[in-house]
């Protein structure tokens, strides 16, 4: 998946600058040939980013942070559709449901897990700066 998340950054990198602007994001998602196409707002851009808290000061996102909203984008996605599976199952008699819903939780149990062990492994630099 990162091989791909790279490819992806270095295909929307427009000017090979080494991060991503939201005009740039815009842009490169445009051209890309997918059905149906892709299309991000301001308020996407910035629920993506957390409201800029993962750009630079320029507004901009790096390779690693590119990977990260990605990685989230792609994990809320999966949660999206397990849902709309869930709904569409509703309550057959082989206990797809059940095990949908059982894969839905997993997913949620492993990213509070991942969030607890990201908040502890953050220090507060002499600076100031959270790292």
């Amino acid at each position: 998946l990162t091989s791909r998340v790279q490819l992806l950054f270095s295909v929307l990198d427009i000017d090979d600058s080494q991060t991503l602007s939201f005009q740039e994001l815009q842009m490169g998602l445009r051209k890309l040939k997918v059905s149906p196409a892709i299309n991000i707002s301001r308020d996407d851009w910035d629920t993506m980013t957390r409201d800029d808290a993962m750009t630079n000061a320029a507004g901009e996102l790096d390779e690693e942070h590119f990977e990260v909203v990605m990685r989230r984008q792609l994990k809320l996605y999966v949660q999206r559709q397990l849902a709309n599976a869930m709904e569409v199952v509703g309550n057959d008699s082989n206990h797809i449901g059940t095990i949908l819903f059982v894969l839905k939780l997993l997913t949620i149990g492993v990213d509070d897990i991942n969030n607890a062990l990201n908040f502890s492994n953050f220090t507060t630099r002499p600076d100031g700066e959270v790292g």
